[in-house]
């Protein structure tokens, strides 16, 4: 080509730049008729009528072109059809001409369909463009052209970016394209965006089973990874399938010792380990694991506090919580809460948020609730009458939702009683602003032990004053300034073992005004019991089920003649099932007195079903609490023992609230006594059922406005002190 002519392509690019369309198709339509072997003006001279809009003519000038070269020979230019329309389409790309990139690109592929390069640019102009198809990409054959392409000549910026944004649409062919991009992506820290795709897809959509797919896929690349088995472990717990959650547990359990020399991590993993076989009611491996975790905790409480990596920094809370389904020793639990929630507030927010001096000194007046729980939860049933009752004349309610979608319960309770309420995803920084921008005086802590996001909003102390209540036991985090008890729940010594202050209200630590009842979907009817049977029921989590209580609960059974004995949601648990009847064949106990329900379709339903007990049986060391208090409100007498620790004492406190010390155990000995004599002593349950129910009237426990005044004069207290 001459330099002329080289001119004249430099005015035909400065034309297309222009949108110049029609002065670049002049420009181009003389030159071929001088130059007619010029391919790269046929090229040019295409793409000119294309972006023009005439797309049948620059087809065939493409066409023309191609016959050119095919019928004459020509020797290709440096400019090929396929580098014209990739530099035109980045082009318009950039611009944000999405739409018009796509057509470019589409025309690309008709040129080279194995050009993995293309379709993965082509699929993500269409979720930008909010078109994507799973199976439109599917006709594109992009697994094909990446199985295909060699390794190495795929970008792999642009194929991560494609495959986060491919894995957000739950199908069979994301999972087809993540197995297939991963070789490309050696090298290149490509699990963490991809696992965080799994985490929303568990955690925030509940598609567990895509979750799954997602990390198994994962496994086969990194099969020694243990914080992809330890996710794994969490998918299937979210989906309730037991057996491969234990084998996925028993796998990492024999990989652990890829934690060695790093405490922090597997004192982590000793964790989830733990939780894991206590869902799976695997009680043996439960023991095993209760003696090494607890090794591992005294480990890392002599060893120098660790530096946090980003995986341990949003996971490494409440590490020790998990030991209150088995250890009732509150002084040792406390300690190993204690000092992990302190090596989790050093890494995570080693200087809390500066406070405000002026909003300290100011009248209390702002009060601020988070949790991720208000909602058809316990803690939204039980904290809902709080919020109905606060004073709106002398308090501004506010409420921060973490990662929680609203319900009946929050529209209807949470809601009307509040000044303000947010609702947040999984940015703590985002909460933090949000509390400090509402100059909120008192942060209230409704989570306790159980959410990390709302653990590292409260570890900057966005609030100058901040108070846990209603979790499941303080949390240990050096900003909490108080937990909320009462006289009973935690022993009077206690302040020696809780790094928080103790702030004990005057009568109990909770109160409501009752719950809804529906229809009852059980009866004696219905499970083909004799009218003189007595029904003993447990209806707990069967994660605070263990040998011990069982062993007690079966004993009960087996010295009260005509009893049987209703396990609610045993239906569903295969293992628990097995373990149950085993233990009830070592004990003697006829099975066929032992009666698996399924779960109630709803909380209503299932306080209807606690009235067809003639005795609820309570579990220990972790003790019923909202499930105690349905029992209660529905004149069903309750066996409980006793312990130390806040979670062994709930059941009891509320006993003492409605003024029932019957049923009361102290000791083993005193459990199997209480229940085997209120099953064999018909007048002393009908003499407690009247108790309860007359106690619906009077009681502390069912006095949700008086005790709203009394939460509301400790936190003036509080803040006056």
């Amino acid at each position: 080509m001459t330099l002329d002519q080289n001119l004249l392509f430099s005015q035909t690019q400065a034309d297309l730049a222009r949108d110049d369309y029609a002065q670049a198709i002049d420009l181009l339509s003389r030159h071929l008729t001088e130059f007619p072997q010029d391919l790269g003006a046929y090229w040019l001279l295409g793409l000119a009528h294309f972006l023009a809009g005439h797309v049948e003519t620059a087809e065939g000038c493409w066409w023309a072109g191609l016959t050119q070269k095919w019928e004459s020979g020509a020797v290709e230019s440096a400019v090929t059809l396929e580098s014209v329309l990739e530099n035109e389409a980045r082009r318009r790309e950039e611009k944000g001409e999405f739409a018009l990139a796509r057509r470019l690109r589409e025309q690309l592929f008709s040129l080279a369909p194995e050009d993995a390069d293309n379709i993965l640019r082509l699929s993500i102009l269409d979720l930008r463009l909010n078109q994507y198809d799973p199976e439109l990409l599917e006709n594109l054959n992009l697994v094909e052209a990446l199985q295909k392409a060699k390794i190495g000549t795929i970008a792999p910026a642009l194929l991560q970016e494609a495959l986060s944004a491919v894995l957000s649409f739950p199908a069979p062919l994301s999972l087809d394209i993540l197995a297939a991009a991963i070789p490309h992506l050696q090298g290149t820290d490509w699990l963490t965006p991809v696992m965080a795709v799994a985490n929303s897809m568990a955690y925030d959509r509940r598609i567990f089973r895509y979750a799954i797919h997602i990390a198994k896929i994962c496994l086969e690349f990194l099969p020694d990874n243990l914080y992809l088995l330890n996710d794994l472990i969490k998918y299937y717990g979210l989906r309730g399938d037991q057996e491969n959650l234990i084998a996925t547990a028993r796998v990492l359990w024999d990989k652990l010792a890829l934690a060695e020399g790093q405490p922090a991590l597997k004192c982590y993993f000793l964790s989830r380990l733990l939780s894991a076989f206590l869902a799976g009611n695997d009680w043996q491996a439960v023991e095993q694991l209760v003696e090494a975790f607890e090794s591992s905790l005294e480990l890392l409480l002599t060893s120098p506090k660790p530096i946090l990596d980003d995986f341990l920094l949003s996971r490494f809370w409440a590490l020790a919580f998990v030991l209150l389904y088995r250890v009732d020793n509150p002084g040792k639990i406390r300690r190993y809460l204690n000092h992990t929630a302190q090596i989790f507030q050093s890494n995570t927010a080693p200087i809390p948020c500066s406070l405000d001096l002026n909003l300290r000194r100011q009248p209390l007046r702002r009060i601020g609730y988070i949790a991720h729980t208000l909602r058809r939860h316990s803690v939204g049933w039980l904290s809902r009458w709080l919020f109905r009752y606060h004073d709106s004349e002398r308090f501004e309610i506010y409420v921060y939702l973490i990662t929680q979608e609203a319900d009946e319960l929050t529209e209807n309770w949470i809601y009307p009683y509040v000044k303000k309420s947010y609702h947040f995803g999984r940015d703590a920084q985002d909460v933090i602003r949000q509390i400090q921008a509402d100059q909120i005086q008192i942060l209230v802590d409704l989570d306790g032990l159980t959410h990390n996001i709302t653990a590292q909003v409260l570890a900057h102390k966005p609030a100058p004053l901040q108070v846990s209540w209603l979790g499941s036991d303080a949390s240990g985090l050096p900003a909490i300034d108080y937990f909320i008890v009462d006289p009973h729940v935690i022993p009077p010594d206690a302040q020696d073992y809780y790094r928080e202050t103790l702030w004990r209200l005057p009568q109990t630590y909770l109160a409501l005004d009752g719950f809804e009842v529906g229809a009852a979907s059980l009866s004696r009817d219905s499970l083909g019991l004799a009218e003189e049977a007595v029904i003993y029921l447990s209806v707990q989590n069967k994660i605070k089920f263990n040998p011990q209580i069982l062993r007690l609960q079966l004993e009960i059974l087996r010295q009260v003649p005509q009893s049987v004995f209703l396990i609610k949601g045993g239906k569903d648990n295969d293992l628990l099932r097995q373990r149950i009847l085993a233990t009830a064949q070592t004990l003697g106990v006829d099975p066929q007195r032992l009666y698996f329900l399924p779960a109630d379709p709803d909380e209503e339903t299932h306080r209807a079903n606690l009235a067809l007990a003639d005795v609820v049986l309570d579990t220990y060391p972790y003790n019923g609490a909202t499930t105690t208090l349905e029992t209660l409100w529905m004149g069903v007498p309750l066996v409980t023992r006793v312990g130390e620790q806040f979670s062994a004492r709930n059941s009891y406190a509320f006993l003492r609230q409605v003024g029932v010390r019957e049923g009361v155990a102290w000791t083993d000995r005193e459990y199997v006594e209480w229940g085997t004599r209120l099953g064999r002593e018909t007048e002393l349950r009908q003499w407690i059922r009247t108790r309860l129910l007359a106690a619906r009237e009077t009681a502390p426990l069912w006095q949700g406005e008086i005790f709203t005044r009394h939460m509301e004069i400790a936190y003036q207290s509080m803040w006056d002190q």
